[in-house]
C-alpha cells in the first residue's frame, strides 16, 4: 500500500510543480508589469494551489476515517 502512495505522489509532482512555478512567474510579472498580467492571475492561481491541497486534505481525511 504504501508503495502505491509513492507511485501517485510521484504521478502529481509535475502538476503541483508546474502549478507553483506558474504562481510565482505570474507573481513576479506582476510586481515588474510585464505582459499586462494583473494581480487577479497570481490571485486565482494562488486560490486553485490551495483549494487543490485542501482537497487532498479532505480526501486523505476520508479515507482515513472510512479505514
Amino acid at each position: 500500500m504504501k508503495n502505491k502512495k509513492i507511485v501517485l505522489l510521484l504521478l502529481q509532482l509535475p502538476l503541483i510543480l508546474v502549478m507553483i512555478v506558474s504562481f510565482l512567474a505570474s507573481l513576479y510579472l506582476a510586481i515588474v508589469g510585464l505582459m499586462g498580467i494583473g494581480f487577479a492571475t497570481p490571485i486565482i492561481l494562488g486560490l486553485i494551489i490551495v483549494l487543490y491541497f485542501y482537497g487532498r486534505y479532505l480526501e486523505k481525511k476520508r479515507r482515513d476515517d472510512f479505514f
